[in-house]
């Protein structure tokens, strides 16, 4: 039971790790493409 709540929770901490990783990726890539335009 206890074991199943922490895999529950560490997946969840994975999974909001993950997303935030994917958006610093595609803000940096953003931010990239706005500077190759100047």
């Amino acid at each position: 039971m206890i074991s199943l709540a922490f895999s529950e929770l560490r997946g969840s901490f994975c999974d909001s790790f993950m997303h935030s990783h994917f958006n610093n990726i595609k803000s940096n890539k953003n931010k990239i493409a706005e500077i190759r335009k100047l």
